[in-house]
């Protein structure tokens, strides 16, 4: 566990020096093609920790084939990289590191601070006044999701990835993983999405 560890660092840490992931150099900011019906990119992520190591290590890889290489800006990639690194991360509620575990507003938290050097509230819901507003059909990698899982608005959060996935630390007994904004569960529970401001920000 510990090497794999070490082994997704040093690729992270490899992308964000070089900017680039085996032969390719990561894109500039672009408009992506969408699904006329859902919004999102048609394009498919991997969704789990030993598919995304392969993805980030893969030599023939095309801006095409995903939105997070495709639309996301250069620290928008950097920060999406370092969260990525804390796939498999365990859930400890107040958690708010890597080594004691993420509950879902510490792992934003630690990943935005960081990477971004922004620190952010503790909790979602005060999270969730930061930045602007963001329609669903307007989301861009690095953006923040915000879910009602308690009976209360903007109770669970996550980063939004691209292609309708965002990385979030789920609940009790999990780990940090990938899922999909647009199964039923998440729907139902979906509050919206806020945008930070980005240290040196490409997107304009």
């Amino acid at each position: 566990m510990a090497l794999q560890k070490i082994k997704r660092l040093s690729v992270v840490f490899f992308v964000i020096m070089t900017g680039s992931i085996g032969n390719l150099t990561l894109a500039e900011p672009r408009n992506v093609p969408v699904n006329s019906t859902s919004g999102t990119a048609s394009s498919k992520l991997p969704t789990t920790p030993a598919g995304w190591e392969e993805f980030m290590t893969a030599g023939e890889i095309t801006p095409e084939k995903t939105t997070l290489l495709g639309s996301a800006t250069e620290r928008a990639n950097e920060m999406i990289f370092y969260a990525l690194s804390h796939l498999g991360v365990r859930y400890k509620y107040g958690g708010d590191n890597p080594d004691k575990g993420f509950d879902c507003s510490g792992l934003v938290r630690w990943v935005f601070n960081r990477t971004w050097g922004i620190m952010l509230p503790r909790r979602s819901e005060q999270i969730a006044d930061a930045g602007k507003e963001v329609s669903r059909d307007q989301l861009r990698p690095g953006d923040l999701v915000f879910f009602n899982t308690l009976r209360r608005a903007y109770s669970h959060v996550g980063i939004y990835l691209g292609d309708g996935r965002f990385l979030h630390a789920p609940s009790s007994g999990g780990q940090v993983r990938i899922e999909s904004i647009d199964i039923p569960y998440w729907q139902q529970r979906w509050n919206g999405a806020r945008r930070l401001d980005q240290p040196n920000d490409l997107s304009q």
